[in-house]
């Protein structure tokens, strides 16, 4: 599976961000989508999203398309973490 970070440019239409949400859950290839804390008081936590996509999905075609949205300040692929092994 593999995570995209996107955030809501400030003062982006509540409304815009729930379509964005809603066409993404419905592309094939993604598992989910949504704010990455539903219910945050901070507005900077508030523009906050994420998607998981499956593994032989195209992220980054997701990113440079999300990138291009009125709506959408920066999107990104998180670096992949792992526990440091001797």
């Amino acid at each position: 599976m593999k995570s995209i970070f996107f955030n809501a440019r400030a003062g982006a239409a509540p409304e815009a961000l729930d379509a964005l949400v809603e066409e993404l859950r419905a592309r094939v290839g993604v598992n989910e989508a949504g704010p990455l804390r539903p219910g945050a008081r901070s507005a900077a936590v508030q523009r906050m999203f994420y998607a998981t996509l499956d593994a032989d999905a195209d992220a980054d075609a997701l990113v440079r398309e999300l990138n291009m949205r009125g709506e959408v300040e920066s999107a990104s692929i998180p670096s992949e973490r792992h526990l440091a092994q001797d």
